[in-house]
């Protein structure tokens, strides 16, 4: 354990330098657990003249001392946050005499703070965890409780529900424990270009984007016809810029968890670095070609996150069809427009948007309690995603009509990880070909186990650390095209990669994943 904490401190450290030098805020120091003294809550039982069975009676809240329940939310709170949580939480004291306290990470903040409160041991109940969030590198260095023996007592019903799908508990138990509770939401929401129709109209674009040749010729006319906008999202948190799209536009499953490795789940799973795939060498030298062009900023690596199409600064965003129905719905006037270039597309995964408990976590039973509530329970579902319904939403002719979509518009953010898409509702005011373009990102979806394989690191905890630092450091600069031998740059990058241990964590991944198919194809 104490090699595991100092490999994971010696990742966090090269991090931190990394993206600080690259991007001005990073961090990503990750704990070992922490054992906490919290009086554990047992389940109730009975004195009626019942046998010496190991059946548990269920957990009466009336016999529960209060107890306040702080969750970490990345994103921001509407206006109306604070009344609905009110609401919420006299739900909550009838159910399991509980509050919620949902604190909040900004999307610009995330990158800095998120390792930095699970490497705190600061005594959090709840915390949202995904693949993009790092979790198995978080679990693998002990940042989450262990949560097998308590969840089938604490979360019975939606226990009960997960558990029966062996990959959603394979991909929740990174190393053997369970470390996270998974999505239900498993469903096509592919990535692709969300563009502003009103500024396409005004520079001339009459599109469609069917590659991202497409999208630059729009982005080439938004420089030329407004420079006052971005013509994207372009920050430190995208330090990789385009290159993400590129690979799922050649056929790949990029991760964004994983090192610089990525999957062809359409055929037999093959995995390679992704600098090695056909044709990467070119992306870069047109990303060289753009920065030239005044697509971005020079300074681009030194801007902090945000969603700048959301903020009117940007024309445009790379982004999946659930944030393009958003922004139609926050923004008609736009005329909001998306377009998706790969030839795929695969379901989420189940550890995609999840939570877990961290070490340091005062009450598990009790957050594992509203958990149960939070999945299992459709009223709660609205209140979180919604909002008070006759406030600040209607329900007409089964759509739901936001009320007061200045100060809170309908938002899937605070409940990402447990909504389903049976409780979802459908959106007055959504794009009418919403349905269309659904329809048609699942015709092209491959139903197959692999899109769900995620790797653990413990074995190459030491290469991790290393080629993470690399790629840090490197892949902003050549993805942004900053550097003048862009060849040069990504030869060393191979090289350093290299070097640094990617062939022992490829061939670790290999190892993994033929376990994983073999049990799972």
């Amino acid at each position: 354990m104490k090699v595991k904490k100092l490999l994971a401190l010696l990742l966090a450290i090269v991090m931190i330098t990394m993206f600080i030098a690259a991007c001005a805020d990073n961090d990503d120091p990750t704990p070992a657990p922490v054992e906490t003294d919290t009086g554990t809550e047992t389940p109730a039982v009975t004195d009626d003249n019942t046998d010496d069975s190991d059946t548990e009676a269920p957990v009466v809240a009336d016999d529960l001392p209060f107890v306040n329940l702080t969750f970490y939310m990345v994103g921001e709170p509407t206006a109306e946050w604070n009344g609905i949580q009110d609401v919420i939480n006299s739900r909550l004291e009838e159910d399991i005499n509980a509050n919620l306290e949902m604190l909040w990470l900004s999307w610009g903040e995330r990158e800095m703070r998120y390792p930095l409160i699970l490497a705190s041991g600061e005594p959090i109940d709840l915390i949202l965890t995904g693949t993009w969030l790092q979790f198995n590198m978080e679990a693998s260095n002990g940042s989450f409780l262990d949560i097998t023996d308590l969840a089938p007592v604490y979360m019975p019903n939606y226990y009960a529900e997960f558990s029966a799908n062996p990959i959603a508990v394979a991909m929740a138990s990174p190393g053997g424990g369970l470390y996270g509770i998974p999505t239900p939401n498993v469903h096509w929401d592919p990535m692709g270009f969300i563009i502003r129709g009103d500024i396409a109209d005004e520079v001339g674009f009459d599109g469609p984007i069917d590659s991202i040749s497409d999208y630059v010729d729009f982005m080439r006319l938004v420089a030329e016809y407004r420079p006052d906008l971005w013509t994207g999202d372009w920050s430190a948190s995208t330090n990789d810029g385009l290159f993400p799209m590129w690979v799922r536009e050649a056929g790949y499953n990029y991760f964004p968890a994983w090192p610089p490795i990525m999957m062809d789940v359409r055929g037999g799973g093959e995995i390679i670095p992704a600098l090695e795939a056909e044709g990467a060498l070119d992306f870069f030298l047109m990303a060289r070609d753009l920065m030239n062009e005044g697509i971005w900023s020079v300074n681009v690596l030194n801007e902090p996150a945000g969603n700048r199409l959301i903020e009117g600064a940007s024309a445009s965003r790379h982004h999946n069809v659930s944030s393009w129905a958003s922004t139609y719905i926050q923004f008609p006037e736009w005329e909001p427009r998306f377009y998706w270039t790969t030839p795929y597309t695969v379901r989420h995964r189940p550890m995609q948007d999840a939570t877990a408990l961290p070490a340091s976590s005062p009450n598990p039973e009790r957050a594992l309690m509203m958990l149960d509530l939070f999945h299992m329970d459709e009223s709660y579902f609205r209140l979180i995603a919604y909002g008070i319904e006759g406030v600040h939403y209607e329900i007409d002719g089964g759509q739901l009509r936001a009320l007061m979509p200045d100060v809170h518009a309908p938002t899937f953010g605070p409940c990402m990880a447990f909504r389903r898409q049976e409780w979802l509702i459908p959106l007055i005011g959504s794009p009418a070909n919403l349905a269309e373009v659904r329809a048609a990102t699942e015709a092209i979806g491959y139903h197959t186990s692999y899109s769900n394989f995620l790797p653990y690191f413990d074995n190459v905890l030491s290469e991790r650390a290393a080629v993470m630092a690399v790629w840090h450091e490197q892949i902003g600069p050549l993805a942004y095209g900053l550097v003048d031998d862009v060849e040069g740059a990504f030869n060393r990058l191979r090289e350093d990669l290299d070097a640094a241990g990617l062939p022992a964590i490829l061939a670790e991944v290999e190892r993994q994943f033929e376990i994983f198919r073999a049990e799972f194809n």
